[in-house]
Order: C-alpha cells, then structure tokens, then sequence
C-alpha cells in the first residue's frame, strides 16, 4: 500500500503448505511446497524474474538436501509455476552463523 486516500483497494488471499523430511539417523532430507496467492486485481509481483502485475500465482516445489554440519546445508529444488507452466531450478548452499 502507498497509504493514499485516493488509492484503489484491492483483496488477496493465499497461503502455503510445507512438508520436511528427514528420517532418523540420516543427513538427506526431502521437502515439499505449495504455495498459493489470489488477488482481485492485477497487481502481484512474486516470481524472481518473471512477469509482474499478475492475479493468480501458484507453484508446487520439490527438493532434496544434505546436512553438511549443524549450521551448513547443500540443497537442490525444482519448482513448477502452473499460471506460466515453467520450472525454474535451484541449487545453493545454506549457512547460518
């Protein structure tokens, strides 16, 4: 919002879904995303790179991980946009100190 008297409003409504798996005594985990968001007017901007001003975005993300130490991960994701009917992969290390 830019908080102007004059601004049109609008409606969204969204949410996620996140399943992590990691068995017992192992170091690879597996996750699993839905994410959904919906607005009454054309003005999302979400996806890294891609199309802006949209209603409707919408994915379904698959991954797998190693747990190098506590604080150091290495990860690879795929998501699938299902508006664009795109995949974008992802590969990255995760730190935290």
């Amino acid at each position: 919002p830019t908080f102007r008297p004059t601004e049109q409003t609008a409606e969204m409504d969204g949410g996620f879904v996140e399943v992590l798996v990691l068995p017992r005594g192992s170091r690879w985990y597996g996750l699993a995303l839905y994410n959904r968001v919906d607005a009454n007017r054309p003005l999302l901007n979400v996806r890294l790179g891609g199309p802006s001003d949209v209603q409707r975005y919408q994915t379904f993300t698959g991954g797998v991980g190693y747990v190098l130490r506590r604080n150091f991960r290495v990860l690879g994701e795929v998501t699938w946009d299902t508006e664009i009917e795109e995949a974008r992969w992802t590969l990255g290390l995760v730190t935290a100190f």
